[in-house]
């Protein structure tokens, strides 16, 4: 399961002083997701133009998966060539917004203890309603994901492209609503 989520101030601090060397960035990538139980390792997020049934961590071979930076026309944006079953794919690296970090979770067992309280109408003759409360964990971050095309390079209208620009927006307008008891001062 992928997310976005802002960063708090500590972390945007804490990443500008742990800015990593260009040789320990890539030794952070190869990591396994195995070891990192705890730990959040630096991820390669990749999204495909087809339907891979098979939801988790895989071993990546050079030999099926080598995507080449090629640079790209106005050298402006990171623009890969990969071949995945025999058929070129090309890529379009997209950033993750200022002020957000692109995470990988996944869900932890429910635990019977945590639960939140469901708020309505009480009655005397019903149990608390009480419901289990999900939770994740972050495995993996991101700073930026590659969206593939076949044989040609994602544009700004493509679906992932556009919907980061849209969604982070329309979280950016739903956080800034003030209600009327804000308005008020209560």
């Amino acid at each position: 399961m992928l997310a976005l989520r802002p960063a708090t101030t500590k972390e945007r601090v804490q990443k500008l002083q742990d800015q990593p060397e260009p040789d320990q960035e890539k030794a952070t990538q190869s990591q396994s997701w195995a070891g990192s139980a705890h730990t959040p390792v630096s991820v390669s997020m990749n999204i495909l133009p087809c339907r891979i049934h098979h939801d988790g961590p895989v071993e990546v071979s050079k030999r099926y998966w080598n995507p080449v930076n090629d640079g790209g026309a106005d050298n402006k944006q990171p623009v890969s060539t990969a071949y995945f079953r025999g058929r070129k794919l090309r890529g379009r690296s997209v950033p993750v917004p200022d002020g957000y970090h692109g995470v990988v979770v996944t869900k932890l067992p429910e635990d019977e203890t945590v639960c939140k309280r469901v708020v309505g109408h009480e009655n005397e003759d019903e149990e608390d309603n009480e419901e289990p409360l999900l939770q994740l964990e972050t495995v993996g971050r991101f700073p930026a994901f590659t969206v593939w095309e076949h044989e040609k390079l994602p544009t700004d209208d493509d679906l992932y492209v556009r919907s980061m620009e849209e969604w982070v927006s329309l979280a950016h307008s739903v956080s800034a609503f003030n209600s009327p008891e804000d308005e008020r001062g209560a």
